[in-house]
């Protein structure tokens, strides 16, 4: 009986194996799928996606090319792209199978060029901070919100400015983790300091080489300012938005 004690946890392991390989088979069948020259679109059946498939075609490829062009060196590729009715996050991406997800229901389409940028930036230097990633992804989105009963359109790195004051430094820029809004938003916000003081040149050049590692040193030599002056500027820029 001892002898026959691993086998039992073997034959277990196998069947969990093969269970679980059955499991994603039947999800991957449940999908159906349209082929692109820039993405292939993977939708459920009598779902919103499948019902308005011509409109996700037409909005997500603007959406693509907007994301390409804005990447320097963007090369094409096939990526996948998933269509929910609904989904605990609005969007997200993975660079493992190069795919992008988003909700696109009756209620909600969530429309950008986001999940997309984040393939392309991670082409483009795969070793950039997390956070400062993000704010890249985001300098150009803006939300609606109701101000004083009216509704405004607010970009997101304008909404940087509702972080902590305290965070108003490079050093909540630059980090490998992420965990709201709020810290995207701040990192937009440096995304556009960055641009309005030194340049798309400049900052390009800059996002090529940044890593967790080096980012002090390498944005001194690429604006040829103190990190002090830079983090001192950075945070008047944040209080005037």
């Amino acid at each position: 009986m001892k002898k026959l004690f691993p086998f039992k946890f073997i034959l277990l392991f196998v069947f969990l194996v093969i269970g679980a390989v059955c499991f994603n088979l039947r999800d991957h069948l449940l999908w159906k799928k349209q082929q692109l020259q820039n993405f292939t679109i993977y939708y459920k059946p009598d779902s919103y996606a499948q019902n308005h498939l011509q409109e996700a075609m037409n909005l997500y490829e603007k959406s693509y090319q907007h994301a390409f062009a804005f990447v320097p060196e963007s090369k094409h590729k096939n990526i996948k792209l998933y269509l929910y009715d609904e989904l605990e996050l609005l969007g997200f991406s993975r660079y493992d199978d190069q795919s992008v997800h988003y909700v696109f229901s009756e209620k909600f389409q969530l429309i950008s060029s986001h999940e997309f940028m984040h393939l392309f930036l991670k082409d483009f230097n795969p070793k950039a901070p997390v956070r400062l990633e993000e704010g890249l992804c985001r300098v150009n989105e803006a939300r609606s919100h109701a101000v004083n009963g009216e509704v405004k359109v607010i970009p997101l790195y304008v909404m940087g400015k509702l972080s902590p004051q305290i965070q108003w430094h490079l050093q909540y820029v630059f980090l490998d983790h992420y965990q709201n809004d709020q810290e995207g938003n701040l990192a937009a916000a440096f995304v556009n300091f960055y641009l309005d003081s030194w340049g798309q040149a400049s900052f390009w050049s800059f996002y090529r080489d940044v890593t967790m590692d080096n980012w002090q040193a390498l944005l001194e030599k690429r604006t040829q300012v103190s990190i002090e002056k830079i983090d001192n500027d950075f945070a008047d820029f944040v209080s005037q938005l």
